[in-house]
């Protein structure tokens, strides 16, 4: 909780909180990132006993990244500009 607290307390140059602020994404998303883990970790390891401990990496989107990362490599060079694609598609 210090974190979260640390995180709605900072403050721009003008003296206007970040998480109020037109660049409030980043922090309002760490924060309910951090929150919905808290949540599943009391559920699922205090409270049920599912699990012993909780793989945070896991719920990371790198997974997603690296798996079309693959996907584009394989498919050599693409040169051609995707308007170009689809008009020769049709």
């Amino acid at each position: 909780m210090h974190a979260i607290n640390y995180l709605k307390g900072l403050k721009l140059q003008n003296g206007q909180f970040v998480s109020e602020s037109v660049r409030k994404t980043g922090v309002i998303g760490f924060i309910a990132s951090a929150l919905s883990v808290m949540h599943m970790f009391d559920c699922l390891v205090k409270q049920q006993h599912v699990l012993k401990y909780i793989l945070t990496y896991k719920f990371s989107q790198d997974h997603l990244e690296i798996f079309f990362s693959v996907v584009r490599s394989r498919g050599g060079s693409n040169t051609v500009k995707p308007r170009c694609k689809l008009s020769l598609s049709l």
